[in-house]
């Protein structure tokens, strides 16, 4: 699967003009057959929730969802999610919660130890597993993902195993410093089990090699796709 992962924030600063940005990117996305996943990592209960769900995955006026997935923040717990989860068994949407972060300051909460000599981060991922046992598709894959950052690769196969049918997403390859050798055991679930996020390499590419950018960003997410698809035996 090729998706865009739109990153909502800095639509959001641009007050009103950036969120029609955002929706013109979207639906250029989705024109061109892309999935798009919003980048939003919404956590909050009740109806805030429910808000935040209509504003991604919902049909408004009888227009497409914004998004055909989102990120979210599961921390909160499973009352947070629900009416996303909701809108995964109503209308096919997808959602990625965030399990382990990339940055270093995440391991001030996720890496904490519980009794039993597990991390947070672990009772997390065993969490977004039981969420997303009943929403397993035809291939064997649910539509309860998780985010895993790429730059911790020992815990992208520990992700793995406690995950074994959810699609895994992994920032931090590229800028952030993680290589494609990293996310290799992401895909032994197979082949369309794990997304590699590599973002800024591939946006500002034309700076490098001096390209158009249109052919610089194709020719460098190319390389990265070969490169990961060589790594994990696909």
């Amino acid at each position: 699967m090729v998706a865009v992962k739109p990153q909502v924030a800095f639509f959001e600063a641009l007050g009103s003009d950036g969120v029609r940005a955002l929706e013109n990117v979207c639906e250029y996305a989705h024109a061109a057959g892309l999935q798009v996943i919003a980048d939003a990592k919404r956590g909050d209960i009740g109806s805030t929730a429910r808000a935040y769900t209509e504003a991604y995955l919902g049909r408004r006026d009888g227009r497409e969802p914004l998004a055909d997935a989102v990120t979210v923040n599961p921390y909160l717990g499973r009352d947070s999610l629900d009416p996303f989860l909701a809108a995964c068994r109503r209308d096919g949407a997808g959602l990625f919660c965030v399990v382990k972060t990339s940055n270093a300051g995440g391991a001030e909460v996720q890496d904490l130890v519980l009794s039993d000599g597990r991390h947070v981060w672990h009772q997390v991922a065993e969490l977004v597993a039981e969420w997303g046992a009943d929403l397993v598709g035809e291939h064997g894959l649910s539509a309860v993902g998780a985010v895993v950052g790429a730059t911790h690769p020992r815990a992208v196969g520990e992700a793995r195993k406690l995950l074994p049918r959810s699609i895994l997403l992994l920032p931090g390859v590229g800028a952030q410093g993680a290589t494609p050798a990293d996310v290799a055991r992401a895909f032994t679930s197979g082949p369309a089990s794990a997304l590699v996020n590599v973002a800024r390499n591939v946006i500002y590419a034309f700076r490098v090699s001096g390209m158009d950018w249109r052919s610089a960003a194709a020719a460098e997410a190319s390389k990265y796709a070969r490169d990961v698809w060589s790594v994990s035996g696909w």
